[in-house]
């Protein structure tokens, strides 16, 4: 998790040191799997990674004011799940529900994450991003599947998705080959890291030796 909240500070530190002179948004995409589907394991793994606000500032090097992030979550049951748990969310962290966020905490904030939004919300998550102007955003974990990217969405909505810089994956899949079938993982980690760097990385179950590993 620690390589996680590595990357997404990393991404976002220049923009925040320099929001204001930026002519393109800024978009960053993360997606670490989740125990189950329940609104406690998405508010427990946002805690983990987005806890004290990734201890990022407004001015980038650590001596300015704390970043202000704005935590947009899917529905009211998660945030409400996500509020009264105890989680270190830290006096610069706001939430708010997606299809109801207010644009009064779109302006106050310095950066937004949108926790795992539907297929049905994109276009509500496309129009408060581009209310947050040239403010940096990040998706967290879409709840869709790659197919349902690759062929479910059309015109903006498509471009849309597709302007989001991948910074952390860490994926579980099923290889399949022509004689059998194994278990792997596709990570990519884009800040520090045994494989750090622009590269997708995939890792395959080996029965006789630990995971093979081959970048691409």
């Amino acid at each position: 998790m620690s390589q996680a909240r590595s990357c997404l500070a990393a991404a976002l530190r220049k923009p925040l040191g320099k929001q204001r002179k930026q002519q393109r948004q800024p978009r960053f995409r993360a997606e670490i799997p989740v125990v189950d589907d329940s609104p406690g394991s998405l508010a427990r793994l946002a805690s983990d990674v987005f806890s004290s606000g990734l201890g990022l500032s407004r001015k980038g090097g650590g001596g300015g004011a704390p970043a202000r992030l704005l935590l947009v979550w899917p529905s009211s049951e998660e945030m409400g799940v996500a509020l009264r748990e105890p989680h270190d969310w830290g006096e610069s962290t706001a939430h708010a529900q997606l299809d109801a966020v207010a644009p009064a905490a779109l302006s106050s904030c310095d950066a937004a994450v949108f926790l795992a939004p539907g297929r049905s919300q994109v276009e509500k998550m496309k129009a408060a991003a581009d209310a947050l102007d040239t403010k940096p955003v990040v998706m967290f974990n879409p709840a869709w599947s790659f197919d349902e990217e690759e062929e479910g969405f059309a015109g903006g909505a498509r471009g849309f998705v597709g302007s989001f810089s991948v910074v952390y994956s860490f994926t579980g899949l099923e290889v399949r080959g022509l004689l059998s079938k194994k278990k792997g993982v596709l990570l990519r980690c884009v800040d520090g890291g045994r494989f750090g760097g622009e590269s997708w990385v995939l890792m395959v179950e080996d029965d006789a030796a630990a995971p093979a590993s081959e970048q691409f």
